[in-house]
């Protein structure tokens, strides 16, 4: 199976692994059977972790904004991430990065409601 050129593989992206490794064999045209997912869903995953931070960066001025708030005693230096939390943590280890924990979830994005009060 040909690798998909990123910006074919783009729309994919975001709505998990399952979903990106299913419409990535969709696009090639490729059968993909209920007992191989799990198996490429895993393979994935510590592929994924191991090379969480290899291309990642907060998003321009992020890190100015939560320093200029913690200068304001109004928050810490930490993001909030709708990753869950395991990737999360293999993120901030590489990056030396704080992700601030109360929203992690293992299944659902965290809600706005926090960033918007703020």
């Amino acid at each position: 199976m040909r690798p998909l050129p990123l910006d074919e593989a783009r729309p994919f992206i975001g709505k998990g692994a399952r979903w990106l490794i299913q419409r990535g064999f969709q696009a090639a045209e490729a059968d993909l059977s209920a007992d191989r997912l799990p198996v490429l869903f895993d393979r994935f995953i510590d592929r994924y972790n191991a090379h969480i931070a290899d291309e990642s960066l907060p998003y321009p001025g992020l890190v100015p904004a939560l320093e200029a708030l913690q200068d304001r005693g109004h928050a810490s230096r930490s993001a909030r991430t709708s990753s869950p939390a395991c990737p999360c943590r293999y993120w901030t280890r590489s990056t030396s990065r704080s992700i601030s924990p109360p929203w992690w979830a293992p299944t659902r994005p965290p809600p706005p409601s926090p960033i918007r009060a703020t």
